[in-house]
């Protein structure tokens, strides 16, 4: 128990050096760069406005992606290619049918029972 105790003790003696470390390095740093932006303030806001504009290039290749499959399955999968095949050989289905209705012989109402049964019985 007490050499657990002692191990866990060094551990955190050792951590806690690391930490005190990394912390002084950054302080170094920050302060060094903090003089710089001060020296030279417009040199700095120029870079900045370099590396945002670099950065807004990807805006010029930014494309809406609607096919839900492309983010949901891997792109090498058998579902995409089965999926690109049978694209290939069928046309997609229209997103509206329009159908005309009319009555063939006595120019009844289309709306009467009569002529909706006739309708239902066309669509089985």
């Amino acid at each position: 128990s007490r050499g657990t105790r002692d191990n866990t003790s060094l551990r955190m003696k050792y951590l806690q050096k690391i930490s005190e470390k990394v912390q002084q390095f950054e302080a170094e740093v920050f302060e060094k760069l903090t003089e710089k932006i001060a020296v030279y303030p417009k040199r700095t806001v120029k870079i900045c406005l370099m590396i945002v504009l670099l950065c807004s290039l990807g805006w010029l290749r930014f494309s809406q992606e609607d096919d839900p499959q492309k983010f949901l399955t891997p792109q090498d999968s058998r579902a995409v290619r089965d999926r690109a095949f049978i694209e290939d050989r069928f046309e997609d289905p229209p997103s509206q049918s329009h159908v005309m209705l009319n009555r063939r012989n006595d120019g009844d109402n289309i709306l009467k029972k009569e002529a909706l049964l006739e309708v239902f019985d066309l669509h089985e």
